[in-house]
């Protein structure tokens, strides 16, 4: 098992970090639709996203934080932890960078609303 779990930290540690940042962007996007369609959906319909999304990061080889840190921590020698520290943080990156266009959903984005201009009031 020990063997197996340095082969994947070597393996993880030895992809480019664009490609660390855009599984991670692939996951976060996942893990938002899971857990959006779990807190609006109704139902035995409510976990269909769980069963679809979840399956699909692992399966697809997509980098989730957490996880990493596990297998990192499990396979890792100490003189790899600045490089399985970066990775972390670039995982982490993606994985945030995934999840927040989708998560704003337009209701974050400011409405342009009238505003009167500082000419029409009355300022002393």
């Amino acid at each position: 098992a020990a063997e197996g779990a340095a082969a994947l930290t070597a393996a993880k540690l030895s992809q480019h970090p664009v490609q660390t940042v855009l599984l991670g962007l692939f996951c976060g996007l996942l893990m938002y639709i899971a857990v959006d369609h779990f807190r609006k959906g109704a139902g035995c319909g409510r976990y269909l996203g769980i069963l679809l999304c979840v399956p699909a990061f692992i399966l697809a080889g997509f980098e989730h934080c957490v996880a990493d840190m596990f297998y990192l921590s499990a396979g890792a020698s100490t003189a790899q932890a600045g490089a399985c520290i970066r990775f972390l943080l670039l995982a982490t990156a993606g994985n945030a960078a995934g999840a927040a266009p989708a998560g704003t959903g337009g209701k974050y984005v400011p409405i342009k609303q009238e505003c009167s201009s500082i000419s029409d009031q009355n300022v002393i």
